[in-house]
């Protein structure tokens, strides 16, 4: 069974696969069992409320068997590493193991379950990328052509990392803005279209030009770790200086959206007063990520295919790759064209 520990671990014919498979999980009352019989460990070294709860209801409404790890209360606690447990899982049984962890990178054994990354350190949060993707799709009909205003702590942010990698496989254009001292490095995400610093433009301006923003909570629980962090703004000046307020919203036009990974801290990155915006889509995005979460885990299970065609190759995690099989990509069959049958939905065999 494969691993998903990074967005390029998703070729854009699986993420469309992973996107129909989502929206026909949500639009049953009452969800095949595709994990009965499949047993999922939940293994967390971080705090989590959306990805832990969305992951554990995902595991258990699809019939999985679910173990709930606290870290804290595992032989991590005294110096296992991640590899050991992982290899303890596989040893006794677990299919599918979904991991948060502090390391920028997840490395599985090789006697390991199928590993999924719930987020790993500043380094990626494939699942996040996916459930925006799909929340973009849904709100436009369409990624391709679409431009998207990443904002905020680009330097630690595992979600940014996840939506470089993929985002522009999907045909969006990502221009990233962030201060000064949280840039980051432009060589580690060369996807990415545009990355500026806000001390040299204007905000309202980027704004104007975005079909959508994608707001990030500045990481201040990991700049005490960061090289430079003295020159970092300071939750109390963030949003006058740069954050979202209801003045530099009025730049963005009607029919823009406003997305946030969470949690949000109201009154930092974002205004209060924008909470019941129309344009913010934060509640659906956390009903979301529920269903790319199940869709996932049915892939990671190995119940994605059997698919139509031959197998997609050259592209992101071979594993991964061989349960899309012949998938519509994005620019060839939208996900809403009924009539493509090219992926064979488990729900439909």
């Amino acid at each position: 069974m494969p691993h998903f520990l990074s967005a390029e671990d998703f070729s854009p014919r699986l993420v469309y696969a992973l996107f129909r498979l989502a929206g026909e999980l949500r639009a049953r009352q009452e969800p095949p069992k595709l994990l009965s019989g499949r047993s999922v460990a939940l293994l967390f070294g971080e705090p989590s409320t959306r990805t832990r709860l969305s992951f554990s209801l995902a595991a258990m409404r699809l019939g999985a068997e679910v173990l709930t790890l606290d870290e804290r209360l595992t032989s991590r606690a005294k110096g296992e590493t991640l590899a050991d447990t992982l290899e303890v899982l596989a040893l006794l049984g677990v299919d599918v193991a979904v991991v948060r962890t502090s390391e920028d990178v997840i490395r599985p054994p090789a006697l390991s379950p199928s590993v999924v990354s719930a987020g790993s350190g500043t380094g990626e949060h494939p699942t996040q990328a996916l459930l925006d993707a799909w929340t973009l799709y849904e709100a436009f009909g369409r990624l391709e052509g679409l431009r998207l205003l990443v904002l905020g702590d680009l330097r630690h942010s595992r979600v940014f990392g996840s939506h470089a990698r993929l985002l522009p496989r999907l045909g969006v254009r990502i221009t990233a803005a962030a201060p000064r001292a949280w840039l980051g490095r432009e060589e580690d995400l060369p996807g990415v279209a545009e990355r500026v610093a806000l001390e040299d433009v204007s905000l309202e301006d980027l704004l104007a030009s975005a079909d959508a923003v994608l707001v990030l909570r500045p990481q201040w629980e990991r700049h005490a770790h960061s090289a430079g962090s003295s020159a970092s703004p300071t939750p109390v000046s963030y949003l006058e200086r740069y954050g979202l307020t209801e003045a530099r919203a009025r730049a963005l036009r009607p029919e823009s959206r406003i997305l946030h990974p969470g949690p949000v801290t109201w009154g930092v990155e974002i205004d209060p007063s924008l909470r019941e915006d129309p344009r913010i889509l934060v509640r659906r995005q956390v009903e979301n990520g529920l269903y790319v979460r199940m869709a996932v885990l049915v892939a990671a299970g190995g119940n994605l295919g059997p698919c139509e065609g031959d197998r997609v190759a050259g592209e992101g995690n071979a594993d991964a790759e061989a349960l899309g099989g012949d998938l519509p990509s994005y620019a060839e069959s939208p996900v809403r064209e009924e009539g493509n049958r090219a992926f064979t939905s488990p729900l439909h065999r």
